[in-house]
Formats: structure tokens, sequence, C-alpha cells
């Protein structure tokens, strides 16, 4: 499953993708909002995150 993961803490960005990675997901991730949003918006029409963490 591909997560978009949003946090601008880069230590927990990193934990979190760490640890999605270990239970064989795909993490994405993005420092602050804008980023997300430039992410999302590059994924559509086939936007295949199905989960949004921040």
């Amino acid at each position: 499953m591909k997560i978009l993961v949003v946090d601008d803490e880069v230590s927990i960005l990193q934990l979190i993708k760490m640890n999605l990675e270990i239970e064989g997901h795909i993490p994405i991730t993005a420092e602050n909002a804008l980023d997300a949003l430039e992410l999302v918006i590059k994924e559509r029409p086939h936007n295949n995150f199905r989960c949004y963490v921040t």
C-alpha cells in the first residue's frame, strides 16, 4: 500500500517511514503541506495513495 506521510520533523518522518517499510508498505514522505499537495497532484489522475498520515 502506498502511504503519504507528512511531518515537519525529519526524525519522526524517518521513524514512521522505517516502520511502514518493515510492514511492507511504500511510504512517500513530505516535510510540509505544500510538498505533500504537490505529490498528490503529481499522482493524478491515478492517485495511488491509499492512506495519508500527518
